[in-house]
């Protein structure tokens, strides 16, 4: 099971990028969530020495 803070996430409606969440959490199983299609991005994102592509993971429970 996890729990993360988002600092800045979009929703994705129909296809289509959405308006920006801010301070939102998603949680899940791990596990579940690789089960299921997961689309990583061509373009990365870095902080300090964290550099990971974007990622879109299918049904998780947000909450704002």
């Amino acid at each position: 099971e996890f729990n993360v803070n988002l600092t800045i996430a979009f929703k994705i409606e129909n296809g289509k990028i959405g308006n920006s969440l801010k301070n939102v959490m998603i949680s899940g199983n791990v596990f579940d969530a690789f089960k299921k299609e997961i689309i990583f991005s061509n373009k990365s994102f870095v902080e300090s020495s964290l550099i990971t592509p974007y990622i879109l993971l299918n049904d998780m429970s947000v909450s704002a």
